[in-house]
């Protein structure tokens, strides 16, 4: 005697490879703020993505990304070496694997976006914002102990540093998600200002009681260049008009935030504290500087480098504060130029993004803004382990890569030009056409 089952059909569920792919590097970005412990959520998700991204089918060989890539497993291949002359090996290894780690992320974001570039810069750019956004929110709830027990959680030396291990580093990952809220806005790219600005002020907020310097230099490089390029690029007086007008208001809006925050006696005495341009321990020789003068002799003695760690544990008692430095230390001369090859490189990348007239101008503004900014900033901090600079530098690689030429069609009809060209419905149809083309398939629109 035989038996039949019968299980009704279940409706199917169909996930595209292309939503699988997105729905990791969303993820990713979504949880990026979240790192007060490791490995991260974020770790996870960009590990993930980074071995199904292949599998789904991402193009993931775009040229400069690919040799990108090369770059740092060199890097790493070279501070792994200088470890096993080192007498912390473990440390030093554990260290360079973390970084090839975290290059093998922006190679994800990279790939990522080599096709449908816009729609998917768009989609990883809200995601990483919104995490910022409450990151920001959390230090806020804990520097003023809104919820009992918040502050021991979410600060740090009286500092606001959210769901980070260190205030200075939760200050400059918001410089990213500065960037691109301050360009939608000037741009007038977004139908919900409000949330948008309000979005703004609240990680302006973040910054500030972060209390870093090195933050609040990071984020007034970065909008300014993002407001001198908004300015610079807009080819209609309205355009200038609204760019003026978002920046009185954003002015005012920030004027009223800070203003507020100063009401509080703490913040007060710690900002006035905070903004002289040196402290008492970045002074002499057992102070950061006097360290950093010990680093440059170590490196000129040591071409093959003495690998991560030991700078801070036998020779200073703390790094050296700038990743230019640490990265000739940890490994040696050939991987020093290499990590400056592989940063300046992409930062000129970026700044030749943003002269040249296409649909990509606006994310290579943003992407390049943060960038420079963290550059700068990383002269007096080390960063080679920034998931967010990884990030920023595997957005350039993915725009400089995008698949399809019409990513980076110049667009070089003019209105005039059009006009003289046909009549003024030929205009008409062109105009429409040049829209269509910059739109990045719903708002914002970036170039």
């Amino acid at each position: 005697m035989s038996w039949t089952l019968t299980i009704p059909t279940a409706v199917p569920l169909r996930v595209s490879a292309s939503a699988l792919g997105a729905a990791l590097i969303a993820c990713g970005m979504l949880t990026s703020s979240f790192v007060s412990f490791e490995p991260a959520p974020t770790d996870a998700f960009m590990l993930m993505a980074a071995i199904a991204l292949p599998m789904l089918g991402f193009s993931v060989f775009g040229p400069l990304a690919a040799t990108q890539l090369a770059i740092w497993i060199t890097i790493c291949a070279l501070g792994i070496f200088a470890a096993g002359i080192s007498p912390h090996a473990d440390a030093s290894i554990k260290h360079n694997v973390v970084t090839l780690f975290l290059a093998i992320a922006a190679f994800a974001v990279a790939s990522f976006l080599r096709e449908r570039t816009a729609q998917r810069f768009n989609l990883l750019l809200w995601c990483f914002t919104l995490s910022a956004a409450a990151a920001a929110i959390l230090a806020l709830v804990g520097y003023f102990d809104l919820i009992p027990g918040s502050y021991d959680v979410f600060t740090r030396y009286g500092r606001g540093r959210g769901p980070y291990k260190d205030p200075n580093v939760f200050g400059a990952a918001l410089v990213l998600a500065l960037a691109f809220l301050s360009w939608i806005l000037v741009r007038g790219e977004t139908q919900r200002p409000l949330f948008g600005g309000g979005l703004f002020v609240v990680l302006v907020v973040g910054v500030l009681i972060s209390f870093s310097r090195g933050a609040w230099m990071a984020a007034a490089l970065t909008l300014a260049i993002v407001g001198v390029s908004a300015l610079v690029f807009a080819v209609e007086r309205s355009h200038q008009n609204r760019i003026c007008a978002v920046v009185i208001a954003g002015t005012f809006a920030i004027s009223i935030a800070v203003g507020a925050a100063l009401q509080s006696e703490k913040i007060t005495n710690l900002l006035a504290e905070r903004a002289s341009l040196s402290q008492g321990y970045d002074v002499g020789p057992s102070g950061r500087f006097g360290g950093q003068r010990k680093a440059v002799a170590l490196i000129v003695e040591n071409p093959l480098g003495i690998g991560n760690g030991v700078f801070s544990s036998v020779y200073h008692h703390e790094a050296p504060h700038q990743v230019y430095l640490s990265m000739f230390l940890n490994s040696g001369w050939i991987g020093g130029l290499l990590f400056l090859i592989s940063v300046l490189s992409t930062l000129a990348i970026g700044a030749h993004g943003i002269l040249t007239k296409s649909q990509l101008r606006g994310p290579f503004v943003i992407a390049t803004a943060a960038l420079a900014a963290t550059l700068v900033l990383s002269l007096v901090i080390d960063s080679d382990h920034w998931r967010h600079l990884f990030i920023v530098m595997g957005l350039i690689w993915g725009l400089s890569d995008a698949k399809h030429p019409s990513n980076k069609r110049s667009l070089k009809v003019t209105p005039a030009r059009q006009i003289a060209e046909g009549s003024h419905a030929s205009a008409h149809r062109r105009a429409a056409r040049l829209r269509q083309q910059s739109h990045l398939g719903g708002r914002p629109r970036f170039a």
